[in-house]
């Protein structure tokens, strides 16, 4: 076993990019305030996020009290430390927020830290507003009561710009903006025959040297070489990858035993799909693939329990929008 002392796991890094129509943000719970177990108050924001017809991702802002902020300055390039309840206090010209941007329809850029957002969020957008989001992808993954790893992220708001010209995904020039960036550390790849899909299984590293459980998928039948490539990977090998988020209905057609042909606006059945598709590994700035042969063993990886302020407060499905 690798001494934790002496050896820090690298933190990977997620992001998405999203473009589409606000759906969800008027329900009753997209906005919920309350206080954690550990008796800080929070403030979250949820909703749906439609990047074409079928595809419907659920974005979300967490945020809780803290002890400091650090606001930065530029000019000085360097932060200040100040007290949490002192952060709405007037600041040298030169220091800034970091945190959320919020751009709502006819205003500028507001920048808040997490917990101050996700209130100008809920009451700056409708349903049917054009956006665009970008984030960071939060690992969300478990393992069923079957055995199963059940690999789900959480995509969580940094930015959110109202856009004055508004999508139609009817209009042949439309082109969907629903993708990814991760690191990964690769732990197993395998073909599922049945599905036609490499199952790419990995770890993605945390703060404190936690780290989660992920997958992620390739579809082979649309890129042989790029799955070939991904199934000759090894435990412990480290890439960074592009793709595309899917969370959408899949309707197969297959022929019953009465030989139906099903008219179009009626479904028979079909399944949901939800998965981060790669497409692509990512390149630096000189061109060349970012990918790190054997940068891990398996005795790196030891789980650790989450930190406080890593941990949101127990919310109810039946609380969110969806």
């Amino acid at each position: 076993m690798a001494d934790k002392k002496n050896f820090k796991l690298e933190q990977t890094k997620g992001s998405f990019k999203l473009s589409g129509l606000v759906v969800g943000i008027t329900k009753e719970n997209s906005f919920v305030e309350g206080e954690t177990k550990f008796g800080k108050l929070y403030k979250t924001v949820k909703f749906g996020v439609k990047t074409s017809n079928t595809n419907i991702l659920n974005v979300e802002l967490f945020g809780q009290e803290q002890d400091f902020v650090y606001p930065y300055s530029g000019t000085e390039n360097k932060s200040q430390k100040i007290s949490f309840k002192d952060r709405h206090n007037e600041m040298d010209d030169t220091y800034h927020i970091i945190g959320i941007n919020v751009t709502t329809e006819g205003n500028e850029k507001e920048t808040y830290v997490e917990y101050d957002a996700a209130e100008p969020i809920h009451q700056g957008f409708n349903d049917g507003d054009s956006v665009y989001i970008t984030g960071e992808l939060i690992p969300n993954s478990f393992i069923s009561t079957g055995g199963d790893l059940v690999s789900n992220f959480k995509y969580s708001i940094k930015s959110i710009t109202f856009k004055e010209k508004a999508i139609d995904f009817d209009d042949p020039k439309f082109k969907e903006t629903a993708s990814f960036e991760q690191d990964i550390v690769i732990t197993d790849t395998n073909l599922d025959k049945k599905t036609n899909k490499v199952m790419v299984n990995g770890y993605a590293i945390g703060y404190a040297d936690s780290f989660k459980q992920v997958q992620y998928v390739i579809h082979y039948d649309k890129n042989e070489k790029l799955g070939n490539n991904f199934l000759k990977l090894k435990f412990g090998d480290y890439i960074k990858v592009l793709g595309v988020c899917i969370n959408s209905p899949t309707i197969e057609e297959v022929e019953d035993e009465w030989g139906s042909e099903v008219p179009t606006g009626y479904k028979t059945g079909g399944k949901y799909v939800s998965e981060l598709r790669i497409t692509a590994v990512a390149k630096d700035k000189e061109g060349t693939s970012i990918f790190k042969k054997k940068k891990y063993k398996e005795e790196d990886f030891v789980q650790e329990e989450e930190s406080e302020n890593q941990s949101p407060p127990n919310i109810e499905d039946d609380d969110l929008p969806f």
